[in-house]
């Protein structure tokens, strides 16, 4: 996965928001509210302005994002106790500005969620959430035993079960984890029905985002990933379906399971025998190096 640029700042332009507003509350004593939510909005739109540019993250991003919402949410709670030795703020002003910053901050979560559907679980976080993640087992493996049920239960929506898978990313990630005993099958097999089947092409993008570099190893992916390598109609998600089946051979080559030579042979007959153009060129591109095809054509037996 990609590390987006839009993470960066959504965090920078929560920081300058709120940098702004709390030197304006104490280096001016007498400002005027509309100048102040002018110059608040501008910089809250300066330091956001990549902000749109935000796509996919994978869980290691989104446990240090949420790091730092923890923090912004400590300074906001910091400004609003305000300060003894500024007794010169006015309580109407405070509040006005205090207004702003909740308007602001609610039109990013919105645009966030907007544009990432499934990171909409982030407002729910509590401020002790990955603390009580790594201090308490019990709590841990309770909560990600719900959010698989929820990825896995067919009457969930596709955003409630991407929801939920990427947030059992993330915990996988904060806890320090390669893999969970919830990262199973099933809810990688739920995740590429999302990605063949869902009327809504951006799930179906961060549905395949989140599986094909999963840790998980089984057969029926291999067939799950080739079927939408030869018959999906978007390039970007077949894509990324032939790196989940040489994301299968890898895995299985680094345990040295039994079924590695299986996936070398099917990753061959792919190339030699591609169904179409777009297939062979995108595999191609995967595995057309010499070494690769050595490699491969050695695991097979050939």
């Amino acid at each position: 996965m990609l590390f987006s640029k839009g993470n960066i700042s959504l965090c920078l332009a929560g920081a300058a928001l709120v940098i702004s507003c709390y030197g304006a509350f104490f280096q001016t004593k007498q400002p005027q509210i509309n100048q102040l939510a002018t110059d608040s909005e501008q910089q809250y739109n300066l330091a956001s302005s990549d902000f749109d540019d935000v796509e996919h993250d994978d869980g290691q991003t989104l446990a240090r994002l949420n790091k730092s919402i923890i923090s912004l949410k400590k300074q906001v709670a910091e400004l609003r106790q305000g300060s003894a030795s500024h007794q010169t703020i006015t309580p109407d002003l405070k509040e006005s500005v205090l207004a702003i910053l909740a308007e602001k901050e609610q039109q990013a979560l919105e645009k966030a969620e907007q544009n990432n559907p499934i990171y909409g679980f982030y407002n729910s976080l509590p401020d002790d959430y990955e603390l009580r993640l790594k201090s308490e087992p019990d709590y841990a493996d309770s909560l990600n035993k719900q959010l698989r049920e929820q990825i896995i239960d067919p009457y969930q929506s596709d955003k409630d079960r991407l929801k939920a898978m990427a947030q059992l990313q993330m915990n996988m990630f904060m806890l320090g984890k390669q893999t969970l005993p919830e990262y199973d099958y099933d809810i990688a097999n739920s995740m590429l029905n999302i990605a063949a089947n869902s009327q809504d092409n951006k799930l179906r993008v961060q549905a395949i985002e989140l599986v094909s570099q999963s840790p998980i190893l089984d057969s029926r992916l291999t067939q799950q990933y080739t079927q939408i390598l030869e018959r999906d109609d978007n390039e970007y998600i077949r894509r990324l379906a032939a790196q989940g089946i040489l994301s299968q051979y890898f895995i299985a080559r680094n345990e040295q399971a039994d079924n590695s030579q299986q996936l070398a042979q099917q990753i061959l007959t792919i190339y030699r025998h591609p169904i179409n153009e777009s297939v062979k060129s995108i595999i191609d591109e995967m595995i057309g190096d010499p070494n690769m095809l050595d490699e491969l054509k050695k695991s097979a037996g050939e």
